[in-house]
C-alpha cells in the first residue's frame, strides 16, 4: 500500500492526453501512455487489462487506471527516460545496477540492450569489471559478460568464496574457466620449454639476443634451444634471454594482461645482464624493447583468441543488432597461424636480392651476377614471410 500522498511527476511524465498512471513507492504519479508501455514492458502489458480504475470523482481529467511499481520515483523516472524518445540521462554505477534491476523486473528487454553501452564505459570498466560481469550475467547480456571478464583478466583474482556471494555458481563457473584457459594461452606464448616459441619469425635473427653473437656474450652462459625454423634446428641463445622470457611466463599467472611483456622492471633486470658483452651492449636494450612490443601483440592475440562461454539458461535475445564483434578485443597479428613450412635459403638470398635491387636503383649499378641469382630466386618455393 502506498500511503504517502500523491503528486505528479515532472514533465515529460506528466501529459494530459496519457491514458495510464505508474505509481512510485513515495507517491509520485507518472502519467504515460498505454501504447508505449505495452510495447516495451510485456509484464505491464498483462497488468494494463488488471488495473484499477480510481474512484469517480468531480475531477474533469480522465480517470486513468494505476499501476504500483514497487520502485521509488527516481528509478521510475530513469527507466521511462529509456522508454521515451527522450535524452538518455548519464549513468553512474548505482544508476546502472537500478536501472537494470527494474528492466529486468518489467522484462523490458529493449532497456536491458541500451544500458549495455554504459555498463561498457571505460570508467566503470576499468573500475569495476566482476561487478560489471556480474551484472551482466544476471541480465543475460553475454557480450557485455564476455567485455568484464576480458578487463577483469588485467588484475588479480579475488577469493573464490568472496565472488561466490555476488556470482550464482553456473556464472562463477564460467568465469574461473574462462580465466583458467586464457592464462594458459598467454602463457604458452612466453614458454621456452620446448624451445623457441613456434611464433618467432626468422627474420628476428637480427636481434642480438637470436643471432650468434662473435664474443660469445662475454662467454656469459648461454643455453640451447630447438627451433623449428633454421636448417639446424637448434640455436644458441643467452640465458638472460630466457631468464627474461620466465618472468613475463611468472607474472602472467596472477596478471594476465600482455603489456606485463613491457614491464619495465623485468626489462631493466634483462638489458642489464645483457649489456655485460661489449659487442651486444648497443644493440640490447633496443632489440629487446621491439621484441617486447612483438611479444605484447601475440600474447593480445592469444588471449583475444579464448572465449567466454555463454550462459544457456540466461542467453540474451538475438535480434541483430548486438554484434558482438565490436566488443571483443580484434586479432592485431598472425603471428600464431605462422607454422608454415619455411625456406631458410630463400629467405637469405631474397635478403640479398633486396639489397642488390637498392643498390641498383639508387647508383644504377647492375651487378654481374644479378641475372643469375635473380633466376635462382625466381625458381624458390614461396615464402610465409
Amino acid at each position: 500500500m502506498h500511503s504517502a500522498p500523491r503528486h505528479p511527476a515532472h514533465a515529460p511524465f506528466d501529459s494530459k492526453d496519457s491514458d495510464l498512471v505508474l505509481l512510485s513507492t513515495d507517491g509520485v504519479e507518472f502519467l504515460v501512455h498505454k501504447a508505449i508501455i505495452m510495447v516495451v514492458s510485456p509484464y505491464l502489458a498483462r497488468l494494463i487489462p488488471l488495473a484499477c480504475r480510481p474512484p469517480p470523482s468531480t475531477s474533469r481529467h480522465r480517470l486513468r487506471p494505476t499501476i504500483s511499481l514497487p520502485f521509488p520515483a527516481g528509478i521510475i523516472d530513469l527507466f521511462l527516460h529509456f522508454v521515451y524518445p527522450v535524452p538518455e540521462p548519464a549513468l553512474d554505477w548505482t544508476d546502472c545496477r537500478a536501472l537494470l534491476d527494474i528492466a529486468q523486473h518489467l522484462l523490458a528487454r529493449s532497456v536491458i540492450k541500451r544500458v549495455s553501452a554504459h555498463l561498457l564505459h571505460p570508467q566503470h570498466l576499468y573500475e569495476r569489471p566482476l561487478p560489471i560481469y556480474a551484472l551482466a550475467s544476471r541480465a543475460g547480456l553475454d557480450s557485455v559478460a564476455r567485455t568484464a571478464a576480458r578487463r577483469s583478466l588485467l588484475s588479480p583474482m579475488p577469493p573464490v568464496d568472496e565472488l561466490a556471494r555476488h556470482l550464482p555458481g553456473s556464472s562463477l563457473g564460467r568465469l574461473l574457466d574462462y580465466r583458467r584457459a586464457a592464462t594458459k594461452a598467454a602463457r604458452a606464448v612466453v614458454s621456452t620449454r620446448n624451445g623457441i616459441p613456434r611464433w618467432v619469425q626468422l627474420q628476428w635473427l637480427r636481434l642480438c639476443f637470436l643471432s650468434e653473437c662473435p664474443y660469445g656474450c662475454a662467454d656469459g652462459p648461454r643455453r640451447t634451444l630447438a627451433w623449428h625454423r633454421v636448417a639446424s634446428e637448434k640455436i644458441l641463445v643467452p640465458v638472460w634471454w630466457v631468464e627474461w622470457m620466465g618472468a613475463v611466463r611468472s607474472a602472467l599467472a596472477t596478471r594476465v594482461d600482455p603489456a606485463v611483456a613491457r614491464d619495465e622492471r623485468l626489462l631493466k633486470i634483462a638489458v642489464q645482464r645483457g649489456a655485460r658483452c661489449s659487442f651486444c651492449q648497443s644493440a640490447v636494450m633496443w632489440d629487446l624493447c621491439e621484441f617486447s612490443r612483438i611479444v605484447e601483440d601475440v600474447l593480445e592475440e592469444a588471449i583475444a583468441s579464448v572465449i567466454l562461454e555463454a550462459d544457456d539458461h540466461k542467453r540474451e535475445d538475438s535480434t541483430g543488432d548486438d554484434d558482438e564483434s565490436t566488443l571483443v578485443p580484434s586479432v592485431k597479428t598472425n603471428y600464431l597461424s605462422s607454422d608454415k613450412p619455411v625456406y631458410p635459403m630463400y629467405d637469405y638470398y631474397f635478403g640479398v636480392m633486396t639489397r642488390r635491387r637498392i643498390k641498383t636503383y639508387c647508383t644504377g649499378e647492375l651487378d654481374s651476377d644479378d641475372e643469375e641469382l635473380g633466376s635462382y630466386v625466381s625458381s624458390a618455393p614461396p615464402s610465409d614471410l
